[in-house]
């Protein structure tokens, strides 16, 4: 049964990742560590070349169990030019996609932290998480090779399967190229800091946002919590003396 809850949870986050989160209630709750990452805190800049161009900020700490992401970027949507302006927020319980030009976003449960919350052990997540060796040849990846970007070297990958190649270091994707429908988009770190003092403020929605909850994860994750919680109790029933 486990390997279902495992299996039930690795289909929320292709569901909800990169994905791409209001504040979490305020409560009193037990922390919850994992560590996405190789490094507490960070802060990178990315510049974005191809069918679109722009540049995005990346924000993370807590391992990168809480991070922000920033992207300013110009494109082309048919024939028309578009400008896109957009912010995605991990903390806590959520994750919320917001398009700031529009001032509107969609929040959806951070699949990760719940299933932590719930009992699931770290180690069950960790090949499913966090982006190493391990996940890329889940995904069909093949190591091609390394390269040094913004100082540091990190191992190539070639996703066929997603016609994309990413460079990942630490957890971490320094670079990514992909082929979509538009064209090639490159996506390349130019600056990092390493373990910088992050403003919590990054990872809250700025005011003004309109934000709806995605509630078709919250089910699907409720039902499968549910069936795993049975499937523990049963055998217990199964072993009680008949009276």
């Amino acid at each position: 049964m486990m390997k279902r809850w495992i299996g039930s949870v690795l289909m929320l986050l292709m569901l909800s990742c990169l994905n791409f989160s209001c504040t979490p209630k305020t409560r009193p709750e037990k922390k919850v560590e994992f560590k996405r990452y190789e490094i507490q805190s960070g802060i990178l800049e990315f510049d974005v070349r191809g069918e679109r161009q722009g540049s995005e900020t990346l924000f993370f700490d807590e391992w990168g169990m809480r991070e922000a992401r920033y992207s300013k970027m110009q494109g082309t949507v048919g024939e028309a030019a578009q400008d896109f302006e957009q912010l995605t927020v991990m903390a806590g319980e959520w994750i919320t996609n917001v398009d700031l030009k529009r001032k509107e976003g969609v929040k959806s449960i951070n699949t990760v932290y719940v299933a932590l919350k719930q009992g699931v052990p770290p180690e069950s997540l960790q090949s499913m998480v966090v982006l190493g060796p391990e996940m890329m040849r889940r995904l069909g990846g093949q190591n091609i090779g390394t390269e040094t970007i913004a100082g540091q070297i990190c191992e190539l990958w070639s996703v066929p399967s997603f016609k994309s190649t990413s460079c990942l270091w630490k957890g971490i994707v320094l670079m990514t190229e992909v082929e979509t429908e538009e064209g090639k988009i490159r996506s390349e770190v130019r600056n990092i800091q390493e373990n910088a003092a992050v403003d919590p403020k990054r990872f809250e929605i700025p005011e003004g946002i309109e934000v709806i909850e995605d509630t078709k994860l919250q089910d699907f994750l409720k039902t499968a919590i549910d069936e795993e919680k049975q499937s523990t109790a049963a055998p217990a029933s199964e072993n009680r003396p008949k009276a």
